[in-house]
């Protein structure tokens, strides 16, 4: 799927002035990953994650020690539309399977590190783990841990 996103430019202004142009280039740049993955549909969200691309939650975890906790909502929340349009499917497409396996096992050892930066209460993460692996365990049953009317909190 190609997606073309009409972004503006982005003005920095530090101090009153103009930010330098590596800046607003970073902003721009942002700005264009944020429009491009509102208009990326579920299953398309989720290969980038997956494959821990620019922007993706996975990379930031992996590479940058940083838990970006607005990235991580809208990677769960993908995750639980898949799960609910996967469920009644017989077979899973493999790199789908690998995926929530690796975030469900992986996310807690890397950031269960007591190196790892935490600056969100110890509740979040824990809240944040269980539904990783409350996750996986839909997607590879194909049915939820929860009662149909359960709302999941926003995390």
């Amino acid at each position: 799927m190609t997606v073309h996103a009409q972004a503006r430019p982005a003005t920095a202004v530090v101090s009153g002035r103009a930010a330098p142009v590596a800046s607003r280039r970073a902003a721009k740049r942002a700005t264009y990953l944020a429009v491009m993955l509102d208009r990326m549909d579920d299953i398309a969200f989720l290969r980038r994650e997956f494959d821990a691309e620019e922007g993706s939650f996975l990379l930031q975890v992996r590479c940058d020690l940083h838990w970006d906790r607005e990235a991580f909502s809208r990677l769960e929340q993908a995750m639980r539309r898949v799960c609910a349009q996967q469920e009644d499917r017989g077979q899973l497409d493999r790199w789908l399977v690998e995926g929530y396996w690796y975030l469900a096992n992986f996310v807690p050892s890397f950031t269960g590190h007591p190196n790892f930066p935490r600056p969100e209460p110890p509740d979040y993460y824990e809240a944040a783990l269980e539904r990783l692996h409350d996750l996986q365990n839909w997607f590879v049953s194909g049915c939820s841990p929860y009662l149909p009317e359960h709302v999941w909190p926003d995390l």
